[in-house]
This record gives C-alpha cells, structure tokens and sequence, in this order.
C-alpha cells in the first residue's frame, strides 16, 4: 500500500475494502458500480439525450431521457403519438403464452384505445414491473399490483427512478434531518422489517410511488386508479379457482419464455404453493438457516423444505448464513451495493442475498420467485393486537408500529393517506389493515427487499395480481383467516405437500 501518506482517508479505506475481499483498488471499484443499482433505471425531462450514470443506456421517449442499467428488462413500443416502456418482467397469467415484447405491444395497443382498458390488463397482469407511458411532454408511470417494481420521485416534479439513493445522487439531495434520530431510535433498530412511515425515503424530496396509484411523472402528483367500484362479494369457490389459474398460468409463463423458477422453500403456506405449480418444471430450490457464526446446518425450516422437496422428486441447497454480521463482512461489493439498493435504512447487508450470490449458481434463464402476496390475501394486520378500526394518521401510524407517536411518523401518514386517497378505497370496501398492509407495507418495504434480492438474480413475488387479490378480498375475513380456501387449492394440485407430516 505504497503512497499511503499522500491518499485521502476515502482513498485509504477503499484500499483496504478492497484488500479485505482480496480485489485491487480498481477492481473493487469496478465490482461496486456494476451492482450499484442493478436492473435500475431513472426516467428524467431533458433535452440530453445521454445516460444518467456511466456504462448505462438512454433511450428518448418523448421530453424524457430513460436511463437503464445494462442488466435491466427493456421493451419499448412507439407509434401514433405513444411511446410505452415496459421494464422488467411482466406476463398474464391467464394467457401466459404472451412474451414481454407482447406484454407491451398489448400495452401500447389499449393505452391508444383508451385509460380504462390499460387499467383492466394491469388488474390481470403479474410479475414484477413499470409501465412508463410517454405523450411528448407528457408522461406517466405504472408498476405491478404489489408495486414490487420499486417507482421512486421527485415530488417537484421531472424525474422518478428505481432506488431513491439513486434519484437522490442524481438530483443532488442529502438525508431529511430526522433520518439519523430514526434510525437510532431502540425500537427502529429491534425491527427486522425495516422501513420508513408513509411514502418517505430518507432522502429530501424522494418519496415511493404506492400500489394502486399512478405518478405524473411531469409534476410529481399521484392518483389513485384502484379499486374502481365497490368491491364484490366472492365464493370459496371463485377464490380457489382464481387462485389455481393464476398458480398454473405462471407457471406455464415461465415453460413457454423459457425461464428456470428459483425457489426459497421454508416450512411456511406460500412457498408450499409455488412448489406445487413449478414441480414440473425443474425449479432450482434452496432454503437457509440463520445462526450466530453461519456454521448451523439444520433447523424446522431447513428440514421441512428438504421434505417437501423430496415429496416431488427434487432437492434443496441448504445456505448457511450469518444472523450477526461483523463490520468487515459489510465491505463486499454486494453489501456497498446493497445499502445503495434501500438508502441505507435496512442495515449492512443481506447475508442471505449475499449467500446466494455466493454458494447458488445462478444462471441467465434463472428467476427467482419469492413468496410474495400470501399476505395480502389472507390479511396480516388484521390479526395484530394494533389492528385498525377506523382510517386515520394516528391508526396507520399506530399500526406501522414503529416510532407510532413521532410528528414525523404520524405527519408521514397524513401524507401518505391524503396523497394517495385512501378514503375512497375504505369507501369502496377495503379494510384498511388491507389498504396499510398491501400499499404501504409490501409497497415500500417489499419493494426495496426485491431490489435487494436483485442483486444476485432476477427476482418477482410469487402472488402479485390485483384480479388474484380482489378474489380474496371478496372473502369474509374469517375465511381468509383460516387459509382454508389456499390449503384446499394446494391440496388439489399437489397433495403430497400437504400431508400431516409437513406442519403448516
């Protein structure tokens, strides 16, 4: 480490970052910025037409200049005026033959056609994605039902992005003043669902785009373009057919695009339904257990998973991983990457992510499907002792359970309530325990843990599909609750999951 005497302290530690992970200065550099950000993209007005960042690509749709990072899924569509852009992996269950280049070819046709059939194909689609629709000077942008496919912006108005860090670096705003006391309250930081209230990211002017609503990209204003009626009531029997096509349909997506499923199996419901629909279809399978060192092999979880895999005829990678994390295992490439990837607001790093980097051999045609949206379906909020019984700030703050009576907390929740017209989907039937759990909680904390996990491979929620969701809102709540109608489903594609030796 000659010329130590003439470095910079951040030239210093760079050095033995890289020294640590056995990498020169240049190459650990190199290792950072090609995961920084992965499969982003940043969507800004401009009249130049290069890349936000080096080594991405610019694409000009209309006034607007779209940057991606080279691993990031890209399908545009121009004509008539309309130029759509479709990023990521996007597919409908109940014609999975449609490729994504068909995706947005549909998109493109219907946006022509007019708003309300663009809304009835996003009610039906899955996966994880944006829809960015351009009209000239005008442009909005759309994601997935679970707003899996992170959509961050610029409340003034010009510019939204995939990682707040990055409109963040890009616009040249610091952290809100409170974000450090936040983060260093106790009961912050005994959380391990980590996230900010109502639509914050820690950064001055960046808020998250929340499931259900659109974004203006011009101006910065959200719209709430769901639910559109009143929400009907549905049998057991619509819900558990609806829930079967849906399983079925995605996997036969994946067959026909040629895709390999990579599944994390535990001994928990959801998981158990993503491997009765991709048995089939030669999915890679893993598990992980946590422990102090990272040396346990064994746990409920893992053995479960090896049970289940068994049951099908399959095998399961058992990681191992780290439950503490020294401060020296935070200087990996993909750790620098992983704080970039949620603003630093989750920790050091991800050791399961990091974990499968490491011992999974991923390959192109691999997507990892989590198991995502189970929740949704049956309620979560619901069943804890902070459930709401009105909708107001001081409930959904209540209910978020962290720093529930802060100003910032509580003025978060006004903020995310009064933006994103809440009212009106407690009017038209929604429970709001719902309306927290699906929009808030799996909207901002969801969608930054999938940015996370596309650090090491393409990844999507295994139940992601307002048309899958609706089916059990329609549901009593009791008969959400039980998981009778889910058990049922999986019982009927694949009883051996389901059997008494494999405790639900």
């Amino acid at each position: 480490m000659a010329g130590v005497a003439n470095m910079t302290s951040s030239e210093l530690v760079l050095e033995y970052a890289a020294e640590s992970v056995g990498l020169s200065a240049a190459e650990y550099r190199a290792a950072v910025d090609e995961l920084r950000y992965r499969r982003g993209f940043l969507l800004e007005r401009s009249v130049d037409g290069g890349p936000a960042r080096s080594g991405w690509s610019a694409e000009r749709l209309g006034a607007y200049v779209l940057s991606t990072h080279p691993d990031t899924a890209l399908v545009v569509v121009r004509g008539d005026g309309v130029e759509v852009a479709l990023l990521g992996e996007a597919f409908d269950p109940w014609q999975p033959e449609l490729r994504p280049e068909g995706v947005a070819d549909v998109v493109h046709q219907v946006v022509r056609r007019g708003e309300e059939h663009l809304l009835e194909l996003l009610d039906r689609l899955a996966g994880r994605f944006r829809v960015l629709v351009v009209r000239g000077e005008v442009a909005t942008a759309w994601h997935d039902a679970m707003g899996s496919g992170a959509v961050v912006y610029d409340e003034a108005g010009g510019t939204c992005a995939s990682h707040a860090a990055l409109l963040a670096e890009h616009l040249g705003r610091t952290h809100r003043d409170y974000v450090i006391p936040f983060l260093t309250t106790r009961n912050y930081r005994l959380r391990d669902v980590k996230y900010f209230p109502g639509a914050l990211s820690p950064y001055d002017g960046v808020l998250h785009l929340t499931p259900n609503t659109r974004l203006d990209v011009g101006s910065g204003t959200v719209e709430r373009y769901w639910p559109r009626e009143a929400l009907a009531p549905v049998t057991v029997d619509d819900a558990s057919r609806t829930l079967e096509e849906y399983l079925v349909g995605q996997a036969e997506w994946f067959r026909s695009a040629g895709r390999t499923p990579l599944l994390g199996v535990t001994a928990g419901t959801d998981s158990r339904g993503l491997l009765a629909a991709f048995a089939e279809g030669s999915p890679t399978l893993f598990t992980y257990v946590r422990s102090e060192g990272g040396r346990l092999e064994s746990n409920h979880d893992s053995r479960t998973a090896q049970a289940l895999a068994a049951a099908v005829g399959l095998s399961v990678a058992v990681l191992q991983v780290r439950d503490v994390v020294p401060l020296n295992t935070t200087l990996r490439p993909i750790d620098v990457a992983y704080r970039s990837a949620s603003g630093g607001i989750r920790g050091g790093n991800s050791a399961w992510v990091g974990a499968i980097q490491r011992d999974v051999e991923v390959r192109p045609e691999h997507l990892m499907v989590r198991g995502f949206g189970g929740e949704v379906m049956r309620g979560f909020y619901q069943q804890m002792p902070t459930a709401m019984t009105h909708l107001s700030p001081n409930q959904l703050a209540r209910t978020y359970d962290v720093n529930a009576g802060a100003a910032v907390t509580r003025a978060a929740f006004r903020h995310l309530m009064d933006t994103t017209d809440m009212q009106r989907a407690v009017a038209l039937g929604m429970d709001p325990n719902d309306v927290l759990y699906w929009e808030h909680r799996m909207g901002v904390w969801g969608s930054i843990t999938m940015l996370e996990s596309e650090l090491a491979t393409a990844s999507m929620p295994g139940y992601n599909s307002r048309r899958l969701f609706s089916a059990f809102l329609g549901l009593d709540y009791v008969t959400r609750h039980s998981r009778q109608v889910i058990h049922d489903t999986f019982r009927r594609m694949r009883p051996e999951l389901m059997g008494p030796e494999h405790h639900l």
